[in-house]
């Protein structure tokens, strides 16, 4: 390539990497935020398909940041021919990614939010566990197996 095409070339990849960059930021900030709202607990990123789906999204957002990290480190300085490839294979990473990210996305906003589907075993107190044992029988019941649905005390 000339070094007119180069020099242009290299202009508009520091001109799109900064504002990608600031694109990069709002997105994740909002990303965070609504993680936060739809799992609500950390438990539940494990615990549930919506959590699950989640990790996988941030992990390939991550390994897209990677490939943008590349990018810039190839537009930092003077473009040569070999920069531009090294940038073209990374650019072309990012995208095929990003289909990836706006596939798990579509599923993601399809699946019951993990607020919603988590539901901890919580350890029952042994009063509970003897009030479901008389009311079943003497049946015998474990705290792994049982959500205590109990109240003590008065009930307002």
């Amino acid at each position: 390539m000339a070094n007119d095409d180069l020099r242009g070339v290299e202009v508009g990849a520091q001109r799109f990497s900064r504002l990608a960059l600031g694109c990069v930021v709002i997105l994740v900030g909002t990303g965070v935020a609504q993680a936060w709202h739809q799992v609500g607990e950390l438990a539940a990123l494990r615990a549930t398909h919506y959590g699950q789906l989640l990790i996988v999204k941030v992990t390939v957002v991550a390994v897209i940041l990677g490939f943008a990290a590349v990018s810039r480190s190839a537009d930092a300085g003077a473009i040569t021919d070999a920069g531009i490839t090294t940038l073209s294979r990374s650019v072309a990473a990012e995208a095929a990614l990003g289909v990836v990210v706006v596939a798990l996305t579509a599923v993601l906003v399809a699946t019951t939010p993990a607020r919603v589907a988590y539901r901890p075993t919580v350890e029952a107190h042994p009063a509970c566990w003897a009030d479901h044992a008389a009311a079943d029988g003497g049946a015998a019941w474990a705290p792994a197996t049982l959500t205590c649905t109990c109240t003590f005390g008065p009930t307002v």
